[in-house]
């Protein structure tokens, strides 16, 4: 059953990420994009281009506190590249960081990502809803 109270939802959403996250909480995560919904058959970029998961500390640093059933991460670096990137990029997935296979969280960018050329630097917010934002 989901939280229906926005209190509550903040409140696992906090639990989850964040500086006063729960003893079940991953100590950080692998950041990975995706072509589309993961769930629907959207798939990892290749590492064509130098792409590479980031990896996210699970702190008060990187994770601000939940607001409105939602928790906003501070902005994410990627490498720069050494070429164009595989393909666009539209969602992320958040992968434990101690296995890099148990996924935590997915969700859609706030705006696509493409890189076309070398030395591109990117930079992405991520944003997860309590309901999956959908």
């Amino acid at each position: 059953m989901a939280l229906i109270d926005t209190a509550a939802q903040n409140a696992s959403l906090d639990n989850d990420y964040g500086a006063s996250t729960g003893p079940n909480a991953a100590a950080a995560h692998q950041l990975a994009l995706f072509t589309d919904d993961p769930r629907t058959g959207g798939t990892e970029l290749t590492s064509t281009g130098g792409y590479v998961r980031v990896v996210v500390t699970n702190d008060g640093t990187n994770w601000l506190a939940a607001a409105g059933g939602s928790k906003t991460s501070a902005p994410q670096m990627f490498a720069a590249s050494t070429d164009a990137w595989s393909d666009t990029a539209t969602w992320f997935v958040l992968y434990d960081d101690a296995d890099g296979t148990t996924a935590w969280d997915a969700g859609p960018l706030d705006s696509e990502i493409a890189v076309d050329t070398s030395s591109t630097e990117v930079e992405t917010t991520l944003t997860i809803y309590y309901n999956g934002g959908l």
